[in-house]
């Protein structure tokens, strides 16, 4: 038996309830075809057959609601800024006693990916289909939604547009949906946007912020690449405050403040922040009592279904092109926290048994984003490595995704002992699992994450893209963070909104606060001069210090992971260098490291065009699918970048 085939229960106990949380949490897969399952005893730990959606469950920990609510979220770089906002709109709803579905459109996150080009209907059918589960899992009940951005006017469309039936002999799910269109009592429309207006915003954000060419076929946004046709079905999707609304239960909410809005959906994930007054009042509209009804009382709440669908199978391309059944599971890791495993079904292919894997993997996510990783990549990649017989986790960290802290207006900083704790934590728990060794994959702060609690005893390789991270300490991190409105690319709306919580917005700046400033700016000028002047012995002390940065600091951690991979864009080659990257590599190599550093231009920091995606998602399979050659796992990129030792 595969491991993800395994009990469909959390692998701990250690839930909400133990944590004294005042909601409970589950991931759970949503089918959107005729899946033919059974429920309750008889369902656990049977693997769904259908196309399915992901999504991820909030009750009263209690397990009894008196309504439920269906929240829509957007999709792209919108659904990764928005995570803590909607984290915080489903907690908020969960003690107001609701059981809370918040749904991942299919070709998004943890999401089957879109079966087609005619978007709309998948995402009809995504809709419809999570109606249906809430009312199977809280029957009896009225069941609300909130749409935000173009999971508005998905949720809109998927109200109001009737679809042709199916053809016959077409597999359900995969043609358009014939069922009755969902009824909803009341239902919020957040700051929509149609498919045309999101799609030419997207193109043209893509364009400026992202120093990369477009791919030339297609519509590339940032982080998601839809085809022609994707792209023109896109387009049709009706804009929600150009058309009459289903019923007089049915709002919008645009936000007046334009640069709070920004700050929601439309900033960089290190920006976003939780628009408290907008959450209170959509919570408040959703769950005030009916005048025309009798009031809602603890009486008036029912039990409800939390039991997870954990495991989902879906079909992927192997390195051949033949196809591989993986198997998909939600489960939790040693400290309570959600992960997904991704593997391969356990079972003869071809000639015989699939060659057993020499490495599990773990995935980790930038910044304090989901653990699906840069807009899903992670979870694109995962489906690739398992199509090649490999195991592969993506848990959330502490304070991120859908475990965001909802006492939190702006996301933590993801230098945090805590996080470090629970990274290694997860690497353990998988060898555990798979009696393998790690190899772990970060991105940017994950790169740092998986150098800095890489454990020789269990991670044996640490594959780090575009790492810019070059000191121990995570005391430099915590004060920039703090400080992250003095960033040259903070927005204005984030800075000013600080202040104004400070209670300094309007006030003139004290002489010891100007004093404050000046030394800082003197200082960073001398730190300047210190780390371009210093030699590299100097360099790798102030680093230890947590004074500078330099790439030895982080290549020879003791007890650190013996193999590693630096996979760099052209931005950050140029960082690398700048931190004394020669010296540390040849440091690490003299005491028994093998470093390898990989010179890959196309990719952009944060691995949102088309090409640097493709180019990580080629270069893992290479660098990690023997190849039956002893000690050589690497292989030349897909632009035929050559490996480089700097």
């Amino acid at each position: 038996m595969s491991p993800a085939q395994g009990s469909a229960r959390p692998d701990s106990p250690a839930g909400a309830e133990r944590r004294g949380a005042s909601t409970r949490i589950e991931q759970t897969w949503i089918p959107v075809g005729d899946d033919r399952m059974v429920h309750g005893e008889e369902a656990r730990g049977r693997v769904l057959e259908a196309p399915a959606a992901a999504g991820v469950l909030e009750s009263p920990v209690n397990g009894r609601a008196r309504a439920a609510v269906l929240v829509v979220g957007p999709l792209g770089r919108e659904r990764v800024v928005s995570t803590a906002a909607i984290a915080v709109l489903s907690r908020e709803l969960a003690g107001e006693g609701c059981l809370v579905l918040r749904l991942g459109l299919r070709g998004s996150g943890d999401s089957h990916d879109l079966p087609g080009d005619d978007v709309r209907s998948a995402w009809r059918a995504d809709v419809r289909a999570s109606v249906n589960e809430l009312r199977r899992r809280a029957p009896g009940l009225a069941v609300h939604a909130v749409g935000l951005r173009l999971g508005a006017a998905v949720l809109l469309d998927a109200c109001t547009a009737a679809d042709e039936p199916a053809q016959e002999g077409a597999a359900a799910g995969d043609g358009p949906d014939a069922r009755p269109l969902p009824e909803l009592e009341r239902v919020v429309l957040w700051e929509p946007q149609g498919g045309r207006a999101q799609l030419r915003r997207d193109q043209a954000l893509r364009r400026v912020s992202v120093p990369r060419p477009t791919a030339d076929e297609g519509a590339e946004v940032s982080g998601m690449l839809w085809s022609r046709e994707q792209a023109e079905c896109l387009r049709t999707l009706p804009d929600p405050r150009r058309g009459p609304l289903p019923s007089d239960r049915w709002s919008i909410r645009e936000e007046e403040d334009r640069e709070a809005a920004e700050m929601l959906w439309g900033v960089g994930s290190e920006f976003a922040r939780v628009p408290r007054t907008a959450v209170h009042e959509i919570v408040e509209l959703l769950t005030a009592a009916d005048p025309l009804e009798p009031p809602l009382s603890t009486e008036a709440q029912r039990a409800v279904d939390m039991e997870p669908r954990a495991s989902a199978a879906l079909t992927v391309p192997d390195s051949s092109g033949a196809p591989q059944r993986v198997i998909e599971t939600f489960v939790r890791v040693a400290d309570g926290r959600p992960a997904v495993l991704s593997a391969a079904e356990d079972r003869p292919t071809g000639g015989g048994r699939r060659r057993r894997p020499e490495t599990a993997v773990q995935l980790i996510a930038a910044a304090s984003e989901p653990s699906d990783g840069p807009t899903g990549l992670w979870t694109s990649a995962a489906r690739d490595l398992a199509g090649e017989g490999m195991t592969v986790l993506r848990a959330e960290r502490p304070g991120c995704g859908i475990l965001s802290d909802a006492s939190l207006d702006t996301i933590p900083s993801p230098y945090d002992p805590a996080t470090l704790r629970a990274v290694g934590s997860d690497a353990a728990w998988l060898t555990r699992r798979t009696g393998l060794p790690v190899t772990a994959v970060g991105l940017c702060v994950g790169s740092w994450l998986a150098l800095r609690s890489a454990k020789r005893t269990v991670t044996r390789r640490v594959i780090a893209v575009n790492n810019v991270a070059w000191r121990p300490g995570t005391g430099y991190y915590d004060l920039l963070y703090a400080e992250r409105d003095t960033w040259e690319n903070a927005p204005r709306g984030f800075t000013e909104s600080l202040a104004r919580e400070a209670g300094g917005a309007q006030q003139r700046p004290t002489w010891s606060a100007g004093v404050r400033d000046v030394l800082r700016r003197r200082l960073r000028g001398l730190r300047g001069a210190v780390e371009t002047h210093a030699p590299a012995p100097a360099r790798h002390l102030l680093a230890l210090l947590g004074i500078s940065d330099a790439v030895s600091s982080m290549l020879v951690l003791p007890g650190g992971a013996r193999e590693i991979d630096l996979i760099l864009g052209a931005e950050d080659l140029a960082e690398f260098r700048e931190a004394r990257g020669d010296w540390g590599v040849r440091i690490a190599r003299r005491l028994g490291r093998t470093v390898r550093v990989h010179d890959v231009p196309p990719l952009d920091h944060a691995l949102l065009a088309a090409s640097g995606r493709a180019e990580v998602r080629t270069m893992l399979r290479d660098m990690l699918v023997s190849d039956g050659r002893d000690g050589d796992r690497v292989a030349p990129t897909a632009s035929g970048d050559a490996e480089t030792t700097s």
